[in-house]
């Protein structure tokens, strides 16, 4: 029971965490191009 809570707390921080990347990255790329590396 605590493990499938554990594995699902862990998925969603996960997604939470890439996601975040992405739009970070997105976000980054679409307001100043090549600038910062």
């Amino acid at each position: 029971m605590f493990t499938k809570i554990a594995i699902a707390m862990i998925g969603a921080a996960l997604i939470v965490y890439l996601l975040g990347k992405i739009s970070n990255a997105l976000c980054n790329s679409r307001e100043k191009a090549p600038q910062e590396d």
